[in-house]
């Protein structure tokens, strides 16, 4: 009995040592399953941060230089498509086309790499400032480092699709034979079947994206005891070698960063671990790998599991990892608290059998015998009781204490098995919500990152408003805005809407929240940028919940370019308006002025000897060339034709003009004048005059209420390259600085913005027509210059115009001098419906000997001849007649007589030039109103190359 108790007491305790012992090694197959799937979770995290902030970075950056050299292109098509529309018809192609190649080819930009090209699409180049000797040649076999064809696939592009980008690879100056990743981005040039493009190197690229993950990894430690960390490999190739791979990033390992690593490392129980992730990324793109690893300042290595996954296309290889040690810690700790309970059970099941045992030994010679069934019984009951469930007998039990702890040990082993069932049920239910959580954090993940991606990558303005405040923005909204996010949260979302437009944009967000549908608004209105810059957007608005609070989700589309063009469009039907105008007032205002100036020289022809007369009827004469030039200056602004130019120098006029101001400005406003050059530039004398008296003009209006100093500056100013990068097409030399300055009230930047708009003007009705600044631009442009000014509110405006000089002497204007004293006796048939022009030519040209035989109708005209073909030697018709014209004249008059010469004459017309003129068989095409001298000459020139 005494062995049987000691083997009852040992069974106990073995029985508890198994049964603690797998239970521990249950507990701790489990902690390391649940803490290598929370670690597994953590790196994989860590890992697709980091990649997404590569391909963000990369995207970005790759849009940005996109978006760079497309407007760079739109840019050089723009000055070449204007350099083509001025000068068609009056250069030609070969004039034009070195035009456009001289104006692009000094153009730099990207800190002096950047710069255009033009090929055609035969191949042949055209501009090619890196290699200039290579113009004029084919190129169209040049290939990239990689063999891939440059100019047969941007002319394919060109070709199909108009414009477009092309990617490649190419070296750069002192770089050896690297090879660097490029693109560029090409256009194609109608009027030449050409395109022209420029390129940019994507290196820049790299360092940012290497700039973003560096203070990234630097800055983010996790896991446990901050020890996991992640770090970039920039991947060269992903079949393995020695130099598979450059380190990218590595916070943990500075030292190796730039440097080249192989695949044949082993780790510390001798695997090669970085094989085995290169064969995982290359079949799944992403991998787990269980190494063991050095820790910083530890000489033993320790367990660690790593996270990989390919980023940036390809280029990169992402990790992130964490060591493992430290569950093993736990575990042990586990298992030693194990070991002090099994010692102190023992120590138990020692105090509670040890009274028994000595009992046992006092009565064993009277109950053994009676015992000895019992003790089977429970000896049998012990041996199962850890696998079974099979309860002791107690009817067989003879002893009522045994019987007793039976009942016990049947109740015991009655709860262990409710527990045990228990616990298998709330093992399947935990095993089953586990499970559901992870499949609805893995969709709710992909959800989130697909409607990021959408949002992140939007081209409009996507943010959350509420109660006015922006709680969430889109990367677009911090690029139309010029704000940063962290800007946008502290400030109200009204304060970006321009003051004009607040109101309406409230009464409009007011009746969207009040519909509770989603809209969006036909009408743009106005945002106010970070640098004061304004863009017009058009919004969109959707009621959503933020937080569990209500909130609208806002879109906004940038349509600035848009509304540009509307406006661009306006001022051409203006401008169109204008030229229809002109030319319906051209002719009859030209017959005025033939008469008024024909009459006038007829006049000082008479005053020779009255000199005080003279003065007066050159001033006559003077005005009249004034207006009429006038005319001239009107119809080039509104049809785009040419004045005629001639050196000339800007002093004299700029001396008449400010006499002409003084006698019309207010007693309060002082002229200071600084008239230091005498240089030449190539204009009209209407030109010069138009400048300088629209400036001043509007300088004096600035200073009526007040007074003020009105000065007024001509000098030469040498500009080079550098002082002309804001003015391209404009070449670099000798130019003359025309200088308006006042001290008046000065211009608001709307005002700034407007100030060469046609029609625009801050006068009142009455005061001004808003074509002032317009026809300054316009002129100074036309020839060759530019022009730039400087206004502060409230401390006046100083307005510059610069025009280049040219070293011809300019030509002295003298009306005493225009009458030409040759005449003839030849008979000549005149035509023209008005009178005072039939009157002028019968009275002129008779006073030079000619016989002049005048009609007011062509068809009259036209009678008269058919009776004597050959009583005329020249014909003088206008072209604008009614019944008939003078080109329907003449060609019924050389129908009858083709050998008479014929002038044509013309105030203004649409479908007569000198060109169509020529091809009519037309002598002699002149504009009214035709200076006597002017007249006289052509007659002897046309009558003596008859002759």
């Amino acid at each position: 009995m005494i062995i049987s108790l000691i083997l009852l007491a040992a069974i106990l305790f073995f029985t508890h040592t198994i049964k603690s012992t797998l239970e521990a090694e249950s507990q701790a197959r489990e902690i390391r399953t649940r803490y290598i799937e929370a670690q597994r979770a953590l790196i994989t995290y860590e890992g697709n941060s980091v990649g997404r902030i590569i391909d963000y970075e990369i995207e970005k950056s790759l849009q940005e230089a996109k978006d760079k050299i497309k407007s760079r292109v739109y840019e050089a098509y723009s000055i070449a498509l204007n350099l083509y529309e001025q000068n068609v018809g009056s250069k030609s192609d070969q004039e034009i086309k070195k035009l456009v190649i001289d104006a692009l080819r000094p153009i730099r930009f990207s800190q002096g790499s950047g710069y255009y090209f033009m090929t055609d699409l035969n191949g042949i180049s055209k501009l090619l400032p890196i290699d200039p000797s290579l113009e004029g040649t084919s190129i169209i076999d040049s290939r990239d480092i990689r063999g891939k064809y440059l100019i047969r696939n941007a002319i394919a592009i060109a070709k199909n699709q108009g414009e477009g980008f092309n990617h490649y690879y190419w070296t750069k100056p002192n770089q050896g034979d690297r090879e660097f990743e490029k693109i560029s981005y090409i256009k194609r040039f109608e009027p030449f079947d050409w395109y022209i493009g420029t390129g940019i190197y994507l290196d820049f690229i790299e360092a940012r994206t290497k700039a973003a993950v560096s203070r990234y990894v630097d800055s983010n430690r996790f896991g446990a005891n901050e020890q996991g960390y992640a770090f970039v490999i920039e991947l060269l190739n992903i079949n393995g070698g020695k130099n598979f791979g450059r380190m990218f990033a590595n916070p943990n390992r500075p030292d190796i960063i730039g440097k080249l690593i192989s695949d044949d490392v082993k780790d510390a129980k001798g695997k090669m671990f970085r094989k085995e992730y290169l064969k995982g990324l290359r079949e799944n793109g992403e991998c787990y790998v269980d190494y063991w690893y050095h820790k910083i300042d530890h000489t033993e290595a320790s367990p660690k599991i790593s996270f990989l996954k390919l980023a940036g296309n390809g280029r990169f290889i992402v990790a992130a990892g964490v060591y493992l040690d430290d569950v093993e810690d736990e575990i042990r700790r586990m298992h030693a608290d194990m070991k002090i309970r099994l010692r102190r059970d023992l120590f138990v099941i020692i105090l509670i059998f040890m009274p028994a045992i000595i009992s046992a030994i006092a009565l064993f010679n009277v109950m053994s015998r009676r015992l000895k069934s019992d003790f089977d019984l429970f000896v049998d009951f012990f041996k199962r009781a850890a696998v079974t469930s099979k309860f002791i007998d107690q009817d067989k039990v003879r002893f009522n204490e045994l019987d007793q702890l039976a009942g016990y040990a049947n109740w015991m082993l009655t709860r262990k098995t409710e527990v045990e069932d228990a616990l298998r049920r709330k093992h399947a239910h935990l095993e089953h919500w586990v499970s559901e959580q992870k499949r609805t954090a893995g969709e709710l993940r992909k959800s989130e990152e697909k409607y990021r991606i959408l949002v992140e990558n939007a081209n409009d303005a996507i943010f959350i408003n509420q109660d006015g405040m922006l709680k969430f923005c889109n990367p677009f909204t911090e690029k139309l805005t010029g704000y940063s996010k962290e800007e946008l949260m502290v400030m109200p979302l009204s304060e970006l809407v321009h003051p004009d437009d607040r109101d309406d944009v409230r009464a409009l967000h007011e009746t969207w929240l009040s519909d509770r549908q989603p809209a969006f608004s036909d009408q743009p209105f106005r945002l106010v940028r970070q640098d004061g810059r304004t863009v017009w957007v058009q919004a969109g608005i959707v009621l959503v919940e933020w937080e569990d609070k209500p909130a609208t989700l806002n879109f906004l589309r940038d349509v600035t370019k848009q509304k540009e063009l509307e406006k661009k469009l306006v001022q051409g039907q203006k401008l169109e308006a204008i030229g229809t105008l002109a030319g319906g007032i051209a002719h009859d205002f030209n017959n005025i002025l033939s008469g008024l100036l024909g009459y006038t020289q007829l006049a000082l022809h008479d005053a020779e000897d009255m000199p005080a007369m003279k003065r007066k009827l050159l001033q006559i004469l003077k005005a009249g060339e004034r207006a009429a030039d006038l005319v001239r200056q009107i119809l080039s602004f509104s049809r785009s034709q040419k004045v005629e130019r001639k050196p000339i120098s800007p002093l004299i006029i700029a001396k008449e003009v400010l006499k002409l101001i003084r006698a019309t400005i207010p007693a309060n406003i002082e002229i200071k004048q600084s008239l230091n050059s005498e240089g030449c530039v190539l204009a009209g004398a209407t030109n010069i005059h138009q400048i300088i008296m629209n400036l001043c003009t509007n300088a004096a209006h600035a200073m009526r209420e007040t007074g003020g100093i009105l000065s007024v500056s001509l000098e030469n100013v040498t500009l080079g390259k550098q002082d002309l990068s804001l003015h391209p097409g404009v070449e670099s030399g000798d130019f003359l600085k025309i200088s308006v300055e006042d001290n008046g009230i000065g211009m608001t930047k709307e005002v700034q913005q407007k100030a060469f708009d046609p029609f625009y003007t801050t006068k009142g009705p009455g005061e001004g027509t808003g074509m002032g600044l317009a026809s300054v631009h316009g002129i100074t442009a036309d020839l060759g210059g530019f022009v730039s000014f400087y206004s502060e509110l409230g401390q006046g405006t100083s307005m510059h115009v610069f025009l280049p000089l040219i070293a011809e002497v300019a030509e002295i204007e003298n009306g005493a001098d225009k009458v030409p004293v040759k005449g003839g006796t030849e008979r000549i048939l005149f035509v023209d419906d008005e009178p005072t022009q039939r009157n002028l030519a019968e009275d002129a040209l008779s006073q030079y000997g000619y016989r002049v035989t005048a009609f007011s109708d062509g068809a009259d005209a036209m009678a008269h001849f058919q009776k004597d073909p050959m009583g005329y030697d020249l014909l003088i018709t206008d072209m604008t007649m009614p019944n008939m014209t003078g080109d329907k004249l003449t060609r019924k008059v050389h129908q009858q007589r083709p050998d008479i010469p014929v002038i044509l004459c013309t105030g203004y017309s649409e479908i007569m030039d000198e060109k169509r003129a020529e091809s009519l068989g037309i002598d002699a095409f002149l504009y009214k109103p035709v200076i006597i001298a002017k007249m006289l000459e052509t007659i002897r020139e046309v009558l003596d190359r008859k002759m």
